[in-house]
């Protein structure tokens, strides 16, 4: 477990990021980067919490938080020197089937990022939806790719160059 380290969680508010956020706290100082908009969260077929309302739990629970849509350029008030950044941000809602649009939000705002970010030891990029979608294409069947996307963020752990570990 990485303990006193100073961690960027990206998407804090989704549903892969905030279990990393929970089990990282309080061992390490995390900041967490998320939209924080006021509208309610949309999960599945229920209404969830606004993002607002999840970022004063984060904050509650000792996270520091930073408001932040991926594919800014602004980065005044975030830090720049991150021991390790999970970077849980993707955007596909905004961009529906324009490929170059999800490029240019989603490629270019990580590279962004990690230019911002660029003295950390590591950098964790997620991407559930880019993984299953080769999982599909692989001849892998929709049912066992919806099975695997529910287990696979449950067990997600990767070891860091030094010897930690990520959650």
């Amino acid at each position: 477990m990485i303990e006193g380290k100073k961690i960027l969680v990206t998407g804090a508010t989704g549903q892969v990021a905030s279990p990393i956020v929970n089990s990282s706290l309080p061992a390490n100082e995390v900041w967490c980067a998320a939209r924080f908009s006021e509208a309610p969260k949309q999960y599945w077929a229920s209404t969830g919490p606004s993002d607002t309302g999840l970022r004063q739990r984060l904050e509650k629970q000792g996270a520091k938080t930073f408001q932040w849509t991926l594919g800014s350029e602004e980065f005044a008030g975030l830090p720049d020197d991150f021991d390790y950044v999970i970077h849980c941000a993707w955007n596909v809602w905004d961009v529906g089937n324009d490929f170059d649009a999800a490029i240019t939000l989603n490629a270019e705002g990580t590279g962004l990022l990690m230019n911002h970010i660029k003295k950390a030891k590591g950098f964790l990029f997620v991407s559930s939806i880019a993984f299953f979608q080769s999982l599909v294409s692989s001849s892998v069947t929709s049912s066992s790719a919806r099975m695997i996307s529910l287990t696979i963020p449950l067990r997600l752990a990767v070891t860091l160059d030094d010897g930690h570990s990520v959650p």
